[in-house]
């Protein structure tokens, strides 16, 4: 995790634009949005999409620095319900970043918010194929909860729920492995 930081406040417009385009390019089977549609969008577009993903005290963007400059993200929300859940979405780091434990730490911030604010579980949707990212999650803590749907509309690619409890995550923190 040497080198390794993570924001939530203030996130770089262009920067963010391009790490969601890449990962479109890069995994396009691992999202819920097409290529096509990422690079369509004006500037203006993209700050109303940045915008959209981190309006309001119940949703964040978090963005994983190394050496200045952004190299993954992870979305991250509140469900209003009795109770509220929370939920996680568009992680994604750069190729080059995955493996340095860059993504344990951009996930534990997500989970410290999470779970500070008083979610007692967090939930998200992994596309099947990717049994690398369910295996990580997995490490975290997650249960995988069964089939949920496509990855988007006319696709052909199931996705799983996968879930991470409160008491679950407590006990992975206190006693990592």
């Amino acid at each position: 995790m040497e080198g390794f930081s993570v924001i939530s406040e203030a996130l770089p417009v262009e920067e963010m634009a391009f790490l969601r385009a890449h990962s479109l390019v890069t995994d396009p089977d691992a999202f819920g949005e097409r290529y096509e549609t990422a690079a369509a969008r004006t500037p203006e577009e993209w700050v109303e999409w940045l915008h959209k993903r981190t309006e309001g005290s119940y949703r964040k963007i978090f963005a994983l620095k190394f050496a200045g400059r952004i190299v993954g993200s992870c979305g991250a929300g509140i469900e209003e319900g009795d109770p509220p859940e929370g939920y996680i979405y568009m992680v994604y780091l750069l190729p080059e970043y995955r493996g340095r434990g860059g993504a344990d730490l951009l996930l534990q911030k997500v989970h410290q918010w999470l779970f500070g604010v008083g979610i007692r579980r967090i939930r998200a949707k992994v596309a099947a194929p990717n049994q690398h990212a369910i295996r990580f999650y997995q490490r975290l803590g997650y249960s995988v909860l069964g089939e949920a749907g496509f990855l988007h509309e006319g696709s052909a690619i199931p996705v799983y729920q996968i879930e991470l409890q409160r008491e679950r995550w407590k006990e992975k923190n206190v006693n990592p492995k």
